[in-house]
């Protein structure tokens, strides 16, 4: 069986109740992946051999959910819209991830942390709503 990658949103909604950063740092990134995964998932990627095809694979699937096609309309059984949306969430997501694990210069708050696990869990509410 493999692994269920909301289980990091779990850990990333723990993680965001302190004010330490680097748990929120943690958190931030815990949030993302969870969301990140997921989706690659829904779209029917096999993570492990896309991402050696691709140099930019994560940036690339933000991009293919702003810019969703039927095909994955059809698969994620969401509107276009919807897509969009998760699009632009992944999108803004890994910046702050990337952010977050490598730029100790960075700021971040618990507020961060917080509206990262949101935005997370609004996606995942959007496939309990199917």
């Amino acid at each position: 069986m493999s692994f269920n990658w909301k289980k990091y949103l779990s850990l990333a909604t723990t993680l965001s109740k302190t004010d330490k950063e680097e748990y929120i740092r943690t958190a931030i990134s815990r949030a993302y992946y969870s969301l990140f995964k997921t989706m690659v998932l829904k779209a029917g990627y096999n993570t492990k051999n896309e991402q050696k095809k691709q140099k930019d694979f994560h940036k690339n699937i933000a991009l293919e959910f702003k810019n969703p096609t039927e095909e994955l309309v059809i698969k994620l059984d969401l509107d276009a819209d919807d897509i969009r949306v998760i699009g632009n969430i992944l999108n803004e997501l890994r910046i702050k991830r990337n952010l977050a694990d490598y730029d100790g210069l960075e700021q971040f708050t618990q507020k961060n942390a917080k509206n990262a696990v949101e935005k997370v869990n609004g996606v995942f509410e959007m496939f309990e709503d199917n």
